[in-house]
């Protein structure tokens, strides 16, 4: 079977602008036994221009605001997990998916109709709704493609985020011309309550969708490594549209796993030190590789478990 310890990846594009970038680990002449997907972390700037004139907000506003609203160090995360389960177990195939233009413009994590944030200059909207509709439509199209293949291998999948350290005490929406307020509600985050990663394993009042093998041993690897985590806190909570959020939808139709961790388990410093600015953080290498560590070895074992049973 031919190997790939090194990723081969490709970008998917849909009118100029860069959508998704799939890298393949491990074997190549098969389908996928993992996919590591990350839908949030893509902040290239290539939509922000495309987009140029629709903010009523000043440029500095807008950047701290897509870097405050970025799902920062997912990306370094998944790749850590590929790259771990490759060196463990190189004639399985690892896939990763990255969604690459800015989430706080258009989430790719939200069912079509839900999807645009309250970003635009109330003059835009309409001038770039059939473009927004169409990108986020075609990056939903190449997502589902990928994930679809582990339905045939009997792999797993996990959907990683990341997450502002602390929930803010007034939680502020995004709107034209008061992106400011949302920055200072996130960037001052000590104000509200701690959060810890979060397993999202369930709808609420409906029960766990979360695949019960690979939720149980992740679970089981955090607390080995004494890693605090939550199950469902901060989201979702009573009220809370999980079926608008497309994690829920993959988690209905295939077996997987999502997961939240707060922006400094995987940054440089911690959110307490009052230097930490999450608009504008670095990856901590050591960080990362300690929580890939955990989550392959998770990810394997359920692997195993699975296929075990036929």
């Amino acid at each position: 079977m031919a190997l790939n310890l090194l990723p081969r990846y490709t970008v998917e594009s849909f009118e100029g602008l860069d959508l998704v970038k799939h890298s393949t680990y491990g074997a190549v002449d098969k389908v996928a036994d993992v996919v590591l997907l990350c839908p949030h972390a893509g902040n290239s700037r290539q939509l922000v221009r495309k987009l140029d004139g629709a903010f009523e907000d000043d440029s500095d506003v807008v950047e701290e605001y897509l870097g405050t609203d970025v799902d920062y160090g997912s990306d370094a995360l998944v790749h850590a997990i590929a790259r771990d389960i490759t060196a463990v177990s190189g004639d399985l195939r690892t896939d990763v998916v990255e969604v690459m233009y800015e989430r706080g413009i258009v989430d790719p994590n939200r069912v079509p109709k839900e999807a645009r944030r309250n970003v635009l200059s109330y003059s835009q909207i309409s001038k770039h709704a059939d473009f927004l509709g169409r990108m986020h439509d075609r990056t939903l199209e190449i997502v589902d493609r990928v994930l679809a293949q582990i339905d045939k291998s009997k792999g797993l999948f996990l959907d990683v985020h990341s997450m502002a350290p602390y929930s803010p005490k007034d939680v502020m929406g995004e709107h034209p011309g008061r992106l400011k307020a949302y920055n200072f509600a996130y960037g001052r985050s000590h104000r509200g309550a701690r959060r810890y990663i979060d397993l999202i394993t369930a709808i609420p009042g409906e029960g766990t969708i979360a695949n019960p093998i690979l939720f149980g041993n992740v679970q089981s690897a955090l607390n080995d490594a004494s890693m605090d985590f939550r199950q469902n806190n901060p989201y979702p909570k009573p009220g809370y549209p999980a079926k608008n959020v497309m994690g829920f939808n993959y988690m209905l139709d295939r077996p997987g796993l999502a997961l939240d961790f707060p922006k400094d388990n995987l940054s440089v410093g911690e959110a307490e030190n009052d230097h930490w600015n999450i608009a504008n953080l670095e990856v901590d290498g050591n960080k990362v590789e300690r929580i890939a560590e955990v989550l392959a070895k998770a990810v394997l074992s359920s692997l195993q478990k699975i296929r075990a049973r036929g």
